[in-house]
């Protein structure tokens, strides 16, 4: 069965498929940014032809269009982008919040009037740079009042609107009195930085709190959906129905399977005997990962008795064997049916990031890695406790305070 990603928590509000992570009342946006390189065309053509009839603001538009500067026609570019998402989205952003839908017309309007004066001479940067910044800001703030939730297009409207910045506090060659270029570069060495730190902090700190909160939810209510809590998990499809009976007994049996066929890996030397190697620290409180990378690669999954990694939690106690992960090898690869329905549905992590050192982090809200490192999208996983812990037996990994709550089998 194949995977789709998933960003933590109740994904009904948001779309399938490519489109994961994206609220559907948002779609609409991405609709009109794909269609706005040909509104832009119709328009250019319109005024070209209008200063060929005589029109002297359209040949003082052409004309201005024909000699600005690419960092300037790049800024108003992406200030058109940001004009045309909010413009889109305003009868959303009305039914959300009393007066958000005029703030966003409003927005969107002001950007184009100011793009559109860049080209004809008049003043424009300052306007577009209050709207810009304002933007971002109050994006910032309705996160942090938790009105607003992180999405895919608000944040890449949020990098738009800061790239735009960065371009239009760009000081020209030319026309700027030095005291003015002194202030520009003030300006820009000392605002977008931080302000696009804050930003990315704030996306990031609000999917750790959704997905605590999720986590929290999930644990104290037994849920049996696995995935909850967990950012930059990628999920199984459908996995939101609640199991069957048939389901719930198939998964009964997998479980049960797998306690009786790795028994004999009670002692992780046994596990070192077989083949399997730990990575991670070993510290009071870690949960270590043994795998096996020939169990891996042998094209064998599902298996209780060839399980490709087996977990253990590291107690005040000794060692403690956990269960298991049925692994994939690569990505896009087919995971099998478990038989349990949303009960065991495959998952994969889609954020971490390696480097020639081994695990260095996570994928920034901006989807980049720390430097010297990459992305790497592990293939689809499963879960499978053998120890009683909160929650479902194909559910999260435990936390160092679940294992204060287990006890090695005398």
């Amino acid at each position: 069965m194949p995977i789709h990603p998933h960003t933590g928590g109740s994904d009904d509000n948001l779309a399938d498929g490519l489109l994961w992570g994206i609220a559907p009342a948002h779609l609409p946006g991405l609709v009109a940014v794909a269609a706005l390189p040909l509104v832009l065309w119709a328009f250019l053509r319109w005024r070209r032809a209008s200063a060929e009839g005589g029109s002297e603001r359209a040949r003082r538009f052409v004309a201005g269009v024909a000699a600005a500067p690419l960092p300037t026609c790049a800024g108003v570019l992406l200030m058109l982008v940001s004009a045309t998402i909010h413009l889109v989205l305003a009868p959303a952003a009305g039914a959300a919040t009393l007066g958000g839908g005029a703030l966003f017309v409003g927005a969107a309007l002001t950007l184009a009037t100011a793009g559109y004066r860049a080209f004809t001479g008049r003043r424009w940067r300052g306007l577009a740079l209050t709207v810009l910044t304002g933007s971002v800001v109050a994006y910032i703030g309705s996160m942090l009042a938790g009105e607003e939730g992180h999405d895919e297009v608000g944040l890449a409207t949020k990098m738009v609107e800061l790239t735009a910045i960065a371009l239009l506090l760009i000081p020209p060659r030319r026309g700027v009195r030095r005291r003015f270029l002194r202030v520009r570069r003030l300006v820009a060495t000392t605002s977008v930085v931080p302000l696009t730190t804050l930003t990315g902090a704030t996306v990031w700190a609000d999917a750790f709190a959704d997905a605590d909160e999720a986590t929290r939810a999930a644990k104290a209510s037994g849920e049996p959906i696995v995935g909850h809590g967990t950012v930059g998990m990628a999920m199984q499809p459908d996995t939101d129905e609640p199991p069957t009976a048939a389901q719930l007994a198939a998964a009964d049996r997998l479980v049960a399977a797998t306690r009786t066929a790795i028994a004999q890996y009670a002692d992780p030397a046994a596990a070192v005997a077989a083949g399997y190697r730990p990575s991670g620290p070993t510290t009071i409180g870690a949960v270590v990962h043994y795998e096996h990378q020939g169990r891996l690669h042998d094209g064998v999954t599902l298996d209780p008795s060839q399980p490709e990694m087996l977990v253990y939690g590291v107690t005040v106690q000794g060692p403690l064997l956990l269960g298991v992960v049925y692994a994939l090898p690569w990505p896009l690869a087919e995971a099998p049916d478990a038989g349990g329905g949303s009960l065991t549905a495959w998952h994969a992590h889609t954020n971490v990031c390696f480097s020639l050192a081994g695990l260095v982090g996570l994928l920034s809200p901006f989807g980049t890695c720390p430097a010297g490192s990459a992305n790497i999208a592990f293939g689809p996983m499963l879960h499978v406790w053998t120890v009683d812990l909160p929650g479902s037996p194909f559910g999260l990994e435990p936390n160092e305070q679940d294992l204060k709550q287990l006890r090695i089998p005398q």
